[in-house]
C-alpha cells in the first residue's frame, strides 16, 4: 500500500496528518524535499518531506480505495482493542496505531475510545484529553479517508460510519 510514485499533483495520505497533495519539490539548505500540503480546508498545513529520508518518505501512502475501507470497517467491526488502565502506556498504543496506516486498528482504536467515553458519560464524567485529542485525530483522518473514496464531505462521511458500524 506504500506509494513509491511520488508525483507533483498526486493525492496521497501522510501517516498521522491525513490527505494532502503533492505539490512541488523543493531544495532548502541543499537538501531535496517533497511538499505536501493538506486537503483539509480547516486546516491549511504544509509539510516537508526529506527526499533522502526513508523512514519519513514511507508516512506517504495510496489513499485508501472504497474496497479497503470497507473491508476495515468490517473487520474493525469483529475486532476489539481492551482498555488499558495505565495511562501511560495507553497513550504510547495508540499513538503508535495513529502514526501507522493501519486502518482496521485505526477503527477498533476509535471503537475502543467511544465505548470508554460512553461508560464514563454514566458515570458524568469524561475522556482525558489526550484520549479526547487521540481520538479527535483518528476521526478526523478516518472520515477524510472515507469522504475521500467515496466522494462525499466529512459530515456524511461520519453518519455512514455510524450507520455502518449501528447495522
Amino acid at each position: 500500500m506504500k506509494n513509491k510514485n511520488y508525483e507533483i499533483g498526486k493525492h496521497v495520505f501522510y501517516v498521522s496528518v491525513g490527505l494532502c497533495e503533492i505539490i512541488e519539490k523543493t531544495n532548502v539548505d541543499g537538501q531535496d524535499y517533497f511538499v505536501l500540503a493538506t486537503l483539509d480546508k480547516k486546516n491549511d498545513t504544509t509539510i516537508y518531506v526529506p527526499i533522502n529520508n526513508e523512514e519519513q518518505l514511507e508516512r506517504i501512502c495510496e489513499i485508501a480505495s472504497k474496497d479497503i475501507l470497507l473491508h476495515a470497517i468490517d473487520n474493525a467491526k469483529n475486532g476489539v482493542i481492551e482498555w488499558n488502565e495505565n495511562r501511560r502506556e495507553r497513550q504510547e498504543q495508540f499513538l503508535s496505531i495513529l502514526r501507522s496506516n493501519d486502518y482496521i486498528k485505526i477503527l477498533m482504536m476509535i471503537k475502543c475510545l467511544f465505548t470508554r467515553s460512553n461508560i464514563l458519560k454514566v458515570e458524568n464524567k469524561r475522556l482525558s484529553t489526550c484520549d479526547n485529542d487521540i481520538l479527535m485525530k483518528a476521526k478526523f483522518i478516518i472520515q477524510q479517508l472515507v469522504a475521500y473514496a467515496f466522494n462525499v464531505n466529512p459530515e456524511d462521511a461520519e453518519s455512514m460510519l455510524v450507520h455502518y458500524f449501528e447495522s
